[in-house]
């Protein structure tokens, strides 16, 4: 049986800060019109001076479209209770005016946050059980529980979907910025046209218990579907929107064991451990390719090996990273 290490007392959430190490802006090609500075998670222009939010995003059909998920950098689907999932999208190189709908923590969550440094955390609530981890975990708490500053509930959808936050009241919230710095970040290999072997697909399903998403090449990116729908995010109030879609899709295959947290109606709390090694799938350029992550400490993102043992590099642009617990979960054509 697996052991549960991040969970069996408070001090053992606390992890050490991401090792630091200045990433100089990149200048544009010459002839263009100015340089930029790259953000090490995309490899595309932002805002050094951003400070990291990671935010925890319902993902359920009543939450949908969900608010600004093509300006996170990166958005991690998680399973929780009753296999349905929610996502942990990491926003920095780009600062929307709205996202959401926030919902609350879970115990995942606390072995993923400290890849990203000390970053502000943006949720809901959490169950009372959860509380002392959060506070002790490597994060920033500026989330409904701390004062409620930033947050408000939209007209248009039922409770508990309807809660939005501002994104500019947030990064006001975070009290250390350079501890919040894209600095902290220990970034994975990006290039703009990867040149990688793999099996070329057209359609890649996903499934969860009670949850499937769909990525479909259209020969520049990844367009994504949810429960059989094309799945939108809304750019204003005023109901914009526009078509979810990312350059990267990680599909990780993890361990999953029961936590000893729950659901306010009793339902058990799914445990995903991501630091190790294990299979998976690196989706790019319109290519499958089997492989082998790595992920030595939760202060690292994982990195991602073909079957021959190289590296493999990811093309510039947004990265979605699915965790599974079991491979047979994906199919393609």
């Amino acid at each position: 049986m697996m052991r549960f290490p991040h969970i069996v007392a408070v001090p053992a959430i606390a992890v050490l800060l991401a090792a630091c190490g200045n990433l100089p802006g990149t200048p544009s090609p010459a002839g263009s019109a100015a340089p930029c500075w790259r953000s090490p998670l995309t490899d595309m222009c932002g805002e050094r001076t951003n400070p990291v939010i990671v935010a925890k995003i319902d993902d359920v059909v009543e939450a949908r479209p969900q608010f600004n998920l093509n300006s996170a950098d990166i958005v991690v689907v998680e399973q929780v209770e009753g296999g349905l999932t929610r996502l942990f999208a990491v926003f920095q190189s780009k600062s929307p005016e709205f996202i959401g709908p926030i919902r609350s923590a879970r115990i995942t969550d606390l072995d993923l946050v400290p890849a990203f440094g000390t970053p502000g955390f943006a949720y809901s609530g959490s169950a009372a059980r959860l509380v002392p981890y959060l506070k002790a975990a490597q994060l920033q708490l500026i989330g409904a529980p701390q004062g409620g500053d930033g947050y408000f509930r939209i007209e248009d959808r039922a409770a508990p979907h309807n809660y939005v936050a501002t994104m500019t009241t947030l990064r006001g919230r975070i009290t250390d910025p350079m501890a919040a710095s894209v600095t902290n970040i220990k970034a994975w290999p990006i290039a703009a046209k990867p040149t990688e072997s793999g099996t070329t697909v057209q359609e890649v399903a996903v499934r969860w218990p009670a949850s499937k998403k769909s990525y479909i090449w259209d020969g520049r990116r990844w367009q994504m579907s949810a429960s059989s729908q094309p799945l939108m995010t809304q750019t204003s109030l005023d109901g914009q929107t526009e078509p979810v879609t990312a350059a990267n899709i990680l599909v990780m295959q993890a361990p999953f064991q029961d936590s000893p947290f729950s659901d306010k109606y009793g339902a058990v709390t799914p445990y995903a451990n991501t630091i190790g090694t294990g299979e998976g799938y690196v989706l790019s350029q319109g290519l499958l390719i089997h492989a082998r992550w790595e992920r030595p400490s939760s202060a690292d993102l994982p990195r991602w090996f073909d079957d021959h043992g190289t590296e493999i590099t990811l093309t510039r642009g947004r990265t979605w990273w699915l965790i599974v617990s079991d491979l047979g979960s994906v199919t393609y054509r």
